[in-house]
This record gives C-alpha cells, structure tokens and sequence, in this order.
C-alpha cells in the first residue's frame, strides 16, 4: 500500500515538474522575461 502511494506521489511530482516546465515555456515564449 505504500508502495502505491509512493509511485503515485512521484508520479504526481513528474507530472508537476512537466506542467510547470511548460507553462515556463509557454510564457517564455507569448511574454519576453523582464530580467
């Protein structure tokens, strides 16, 4: 049981990262960084 939730946390982490590179991406590219 543990096992599972332990695949599902790192799962929701990969998935997490995944969506917060592409939203970093995406922004990137519609909105010029101001640094």
């Amino acid at each position: 049981m543990s096992f599972l939730i332990a695949l599902i946390a790192t799962a929701n982490t990969k998935i997490c990262t995944f969506a917060i590179s592409i939203a970093k991406n995406h922004f990137r590219l519609h909105h010029p960084p101001r640094c």
